[in-house]
């Protein structure tokens, strides 16, 4: 999953110059993800897996921060779910 897929882009990077931001799917929250498989309904049944994947990112050898995509799911209130705003909350607590 998301831990794997980091760790192999880390690997790609040989160059110390180079920096490594991970971009989370904050528009997954709250859909279905067709594409996840056995994943398939993780963003609807769990409200924090942002804070999940921020913890995970920052155990990266190369890891040097994250962005959230999409700016409109993230500060546009009327594209809020109830599970947007526990992400959020929850990725409040672990943000220092």
């Amino acid at each position: 999953g998301f831990y794997k897929v980091s760790n192999e882009w880390a690997n790609l990077l040989k160059n110390d110059n180079v920096k490594l931001y991970i971009a989370l799917a904050f528009y997954k929250i709250g859909k279905v993800d067709k594409y996840a498989k056995d994943g398939i309904n993780e963003w609807l049944e769990n409200n924090n897996i942002i804070m999940r994947e921020i913890i995970l990112s920052r155990n990266l050898s190369k890891y040097s921060g994250f962005s959230l995509f999409r700016y409109d799911n993230i500060f546009n209130i009327d594209n809020f779910t109830t599970n947007s705003i526990s992400e959020i909350e929850n990725m409040k607590k672990i943000l220092n």
